[in-house]
């Protein structure tokens, strides 16, 4: 049955991701929720959110400022939390609650950039869709809203999208994977003004798919080619060594990871290696054999007759009916700091 669970829990919803991709980028993040959405981001969600130097706010929206309006008293709140100064942007990211009352959050931003003369933006999360959708959707607003209409020639910089933890393929270790050469990550520090002089890269990259419709935006304004890649980080190649003399072999993890875990076993294997998902894809990264995953009927298709199945270790019992082994490669959009 499409989109029912019984063994697996929750994906980071869109809101997570949201957060994620704008958490350590230099600006306050404002997620508008009660407060309950916060608390699974800060619990689940965001390895980074215990002394990982960004600036994150819950709205505490009440329920009868919901239900009568009450926009005004939202942005004198959020502008007396922006008041030390110092950010250099403003997120504003859905949730459930603003979504069901239909909330114009982009109004909202509009009203809080005018009170407090930081660049504010809104992210219309919604709660119903997973991380990649939300850290796509954030990604392409922030770069909407730096973008400059004009830019100065190449300076050899490569830009990089994605290098959040809900991204990462086990450890914590992708940032600093992908810091070689001159590269600037737009989920840093700094990420605004990057975007405002993007002229300076040469090339982007897209640490998952959710990072192409931002770079898309850029090369159809200046021409900069961009490219999904994943680098090939511990947790891949002990994933590849587990391949051992399996014949066919399931990759579950987002496209742009598994997709490189893939190569890497091709590498030494002559093995029949699918890449399933249930998170965003790019359909010209995939392969004919490769499956997308609504609900976990579809995911027991695709691993049955599968030697190996290379995953989340929260797949297991969902898989249990396969007789496949599993060779464990954490995801912290499903499993949370449960095995990473």
């Amino acid at each position: 049955m499409k989109g029912f669970f019984r063994y697996l829990p929750p994906f980071s919803p869109d809101y997570s991701g949201a957060v994620s991709a704008l958490f350590s980028a230099g600006g306050m993040v404002v997620l508008c929720d009660p407060g309950g959405c916060s608390g699974n981001v800060a619990g689940y969600d965001e390895p980074r959110f215990y002394g990982g130097g960004g600036v994150f706010y819950s709205a505490a929206i009440r329920e009868l400022d919901t239900i009568f309006g009450r926009d005004d008293k939202l942005v004198k709140k959020i502008a007396a939390a922006a008041a030390p100064g110092g950010y250099s942007f403003i997120a504003l990211v859905g949730t459930p609650a603003v979504s069901v009352i239909g909330t114009d959050l982009g109004a909202v931003a509009r009203a809080v950039e005018k009170e407090t003369g930081l660049p504010s933006f809104a992210v219309a999360a919604t709660g119903m869709e997973d991380y990649s959708a939300g850290e796509q959707q954030a990604e392409a607003a922030l770069t909407e809203k730096f973008l400059p209409e004009t830019a100065e020639p190449s300076r050899g910089l490569t830009g990089v999208f994605g290098a959040i933890p809900l991204n990462a393929a086990g450890g914590d270790d992708l940032v600093s994977l992908m810091k070689r050469g001159r590269t600037v990550f737009f989920s840093e520090k700094g990420a605004a003004d990057a975007l405002r002089h993007i002229g300076r890269f040469e090339r982007l990259v897209c640490l998952s798919p959710s990072g192409i419709r931002a770079c898309e935006l850029i090369r159809s304004r200046f021409g900069i080619p961009f490219e999904m890649a994943y680098p090939e980080s511990p947790a891949l190649e002990k994933a590849a060594a587990a391949a051992g003399d399996a014949e066919k072999i399931l990759i579950i993890h987002q496209q742009a990871a598994a997709n490189t875990l893939r190569r890497m076993i091709r590498k030494t294997s002559d093995a029949d290696v699918a890449v399933g998902s249930f998170f965003l894809r790019l359909d010209a990264a995939a392969e004919e054999q490769d499956p997308a995953f609504s609900g976990e009927d579809e995911l027991a298709r695709a691993a049955d007759g599968c030697d190996l199945v290379i995953a989340d270790p929260m797949y297991r019992r969902a898989l249990a009916s396969s007789g496949a082994r599993l060779a464990p490669l954490p995801h912290i959009a499903l499993s949370g700091d449960l095995y990473r």
